[in-house]
């Protein structure tokens, strides 16, 4: 690794992109193009342009840089990262079909990799180590074959759906209702004064939801 790294980070949006890559410099050999998402460096998520600088320069050896291309990320989907290890590796995800195109994450093992991420039960893997997630079966073949590094592009439907309630049910006093999530597709909605506000709501796959309370 040279002192002088010739690249560099901004932060667009709320993402960190790259927006320098000097000729000739550690970098512009690589695959990685000036507007890519820089995602992680050495296994650590990036906080802000000059913490990626950082890592980068402190760097002893190999420099191992992850990062997303075609511009900024829809909105709403989140990236994950987590270190895999060598041997008999299980990563304690389980995924189940939303629909004929989408994937979902059924449940995540409490002592796996991923149980101290932002990802959770409920969650649309979208890809994994840059490969398009269609089905259950694509999705376990790329976490076995993954190595090292493991980054999971997903969207969080659950974090959607817990936005949408808090942000449309008011009570009489105009406040935030009480929402208890008794798992990813049911919740309750009560006033928080104690008012008429008494449902029960059951999330379905093709977007709808409806009042379930006896």
């Amino acid at each position: 690794k040279k002192t002088k790294t010739g690249i560099g980070f901004k932060k667009r949006d709320q993402a960190i992109v790259i927006n320098k890559i000097s000729e000739g410099s550690l970098f512009s050999g690589t695959d990685l193009q000036v507007g890519y998402e820089c995602l992680s460096v050495n296994g650590q998520t990036i906080r802000d342009p000059k913490h990626a600088l950082k890592i980068v320069m402190d760097s002893i050896g190999e420099v191992t840089l992850i990062a997303c291309s075609g511009g900024p990320r829809p909105q709403g989907t989140a990236v994950t990262i987590v270190k895999k290890k060598s041997g008999d590796y299980k990563p304690g995800l389980w995924f189940r079909p939303l629909n004929k195109v989408l994937v979902r994450i059924s449940d995540i093992d409490e002592s796996g990799p991923f149980a101290n991420t932002s990802l959770r039960p409920g969650d649309v893997c979208l890809s994994i180590n840059n490969t398009l997630i269609t089905d259950p079966g694509t999705a376990s073949q790329a976490m076995k074959r993954a190595e090292g590094l493991v980054a999971m592009l997903y969207f969080s439907l659950t974090a959607l759906r817990e936005n949408a309630v808090e942000k449309i049910f008011l009570d009489e006093n105009r406040k935030p209702c009480v929402v208890t999530w008794l798992n990813e597709d049911l919740c309750t909605v009560k006033s928080a004064s104690g008012g008429l506000i008494n449902i029960t709501l059951r999330f379905h796959e093709d977007g709808t939801c409806e009042d379930v309370a006896p």
